[in-house]
């Protein structure tokens, strides 16, 4: 778990972590996704971590823009510089695609700023979020749908 980490004091220690791996298609392009042999976005930005499981000791919400492990690595140690990983030893199947020509390689720069920094994670989370919101909106007769604004997973550097 990501609070051993801050528990140990190695966190404090440290200046950059890698986060491994991201998914790269047979377009070239990076995604995430939470399909067996494909990943966990799940465990990436979705997961809410209980207070005991959390680095700052503080439970996640169920309506928080970010969520899982993107979440957790930058709660307690905001200096800590998050590098994405890509490809890895299941993931680097399209790397050739990805790198194949100079538009190719500016289209999937572009898919991994857009996921990755801009923080543009696929709908399928953003609409069950929306869902949630209007489900509390109606009980409460708020007519809010929440900020609208797309979480950002890491800082540009």
């Amino acid at each position: 778990m990501l609070n051993d980490v801050d528990a140990s004091g190695a966190a404090a220690k440290l200046t950059h972590i890698n986060y491994a791996f991201g998914n790269i298609s047979s377009d070239g392009k990076c995604f995430e996704v939470n399909q067996t042999g494909q990943g966990d976005a799940w465990a990436d930005y979705q997961r809410r971590f209980t207070a005991a499981e959390s680095v700052d000791g503080l439970a996640d919400v169920f309506d928080q823009p970010l969520a899982g492990n993107f979440n957790q690595l930058k709660q307690k140690h905001p200096q800590l510089k998050v590098l994405m990983s890509l490809g890895g030893w299941t993931w680097s199947r399209f790397f050739s695609n990805a790198a194949l020509t100079d538009a190719s390689r500016q289209a999937f720069v572009a898919s991994c700023i857009d996921l990755f920094i801009k923080g543009n994670l696929p709908s399928w989370a953003v609409s069950r979020r929306a869902a949630w919101v209007r489900r509390q909106a109606s009980s409460t007769g708020s007519t809010s749908t929440g900020s609208g604004q797309a979480p950002r997973v890491m800082p540009a550097t």
